[in-house]
């Protein structure tokens, strides 16, 4: 089970997601279970965004500084009570943007792994294999925690030639 925070703009109100991470590892913990993973930004996307939903906003896209700042925070909440659960943090541009976090990894922390969300029919997304070979290579954890057949937009069309492809890289690669 993977428990996110599903926000763009979760770096805006740190308290509240501290609070939610607290209770949710508090109960992980109490109740033992081994199967729960925590995904603490879902889809970073503006600096200055205007509620947890925002996609329209424009202006500025978040920087991995931001998010590194805002999930270190809350990966010593969730640490407070589970020491070992896994980790997922969201990379800049909706979870695209795993060079940034390779670049720049949050340290001090064990099971912890970089976000990357894809949908296979939308051709500007076919460059973001290469950020999971880049992973590979370097031994940078990249978990794919959202993906979908049809374009981003999910108004899209479905690209059979391309799903085929993202699955066969995915399997390749080894992820």
């Amino acid at each position: 089970i993977i428990i996110d925070n599903h926000s763009h703009c979760a770096h805006q109100d740190v308290s509240s997601a501290t609070n939610f991470f607290s209770q949710v590892s508090q109960s992980v913990s109490q109740k033992g279970y081994k199967h729960v993973m925590y995904e603490v930004f879902n889809e970073p996307l503006y600096e200055n965004c205007n509620g947890a939903t925002d996609t329209q906003s424009g202006g500025q896209k978040i920087s991995w500084t931001t998010i590194k700042n805002y999930a270190k925070t809350v990966i010593a909440t969730i640490r407070n009570n589970d020491k070992n659960g896994i980790i997922f943090v969201g990379t800049p541009n909706y979870s695209a943007g795993t060079e940034a976090a390779r670049a720049d990894p949050i340290t001090g922390y064990s099971n912890i792994a970089y976000s990357l969300h894809f949908y296979a029919s939308s051709p500007g997304h076919a460059s973001y294999r290469y950020n999971l070979l880049r992973g590979k290579c370097n031994d940078f954890p990249i978990f794919i925690t959202e993906w979908g057949t049809s374009e981003s937009d999910g108004n899209g069309s479905f690209n059979r030639d391309m799903n085929d492809t993202w699955l066969s890289w995915v399997e390749t690669v080894g992820v």
